[in-house]
């Protein structure tokens, strides 16, 4: 007697598919379904979130405007391709850091408030090297 696997196997995808749908299903426990921003709400997290893609942009960006000026003022031409992993390293420590913060204290908070860090550093940066 011939087993056809593939179709035990499609069979056991699809209890394990049904399983993992109700685990994470979002339902309330009083049946009401989940809902979703609108309005003015909806606008605010659009606007936040193009924003702070906005400023990963600019902070990804910003160490190929500053190489000119590094390599003038060290006069080390050489030393251009450790620019951006020197840039970077500072972000990659800093990524465990976040994690535990962010499990730790409310998100909207150190989101805000590692914002308002980077541009105020970011702007006491900029006059000190440029002036």
């Amino acid at each position: 007697m011939a087993v056809d696997t593939g179709a035990k196997a499609k069979e056991s995808f699809q209890e394990k598919t049904i399983a993992s749908t109700e685990i994470f299903n979002d339902d309330n426990s009083n049946g009401s379904s989940q809902t979703y921003s609108t309005g003015w709400r909806l606008c605010a997290v659009t606007v936040s979130l193009a924003l702070g893609m906005f400023l990963v942009g600019v902070d990804s960006s910003v160490i190929g405007v500053a190489i000119p000026r590094i390599t003038e003022t060290y006069q080390s031409l050489d030393d251009i391709a450790w620019y951006g992993s020197a840039y970077m390293l500072p972000c990659t420590i800093l990524q465990p850091s976040f994690g535990w913060l962010y499990r730790i204290f409310n998100v909207t908070y150190i989101y805000l408030s590692s914002v308002i860090l980077f541009e105020g550093l970011s702007i006491v940066f900029l006059h000190c090297f440029f002036h």
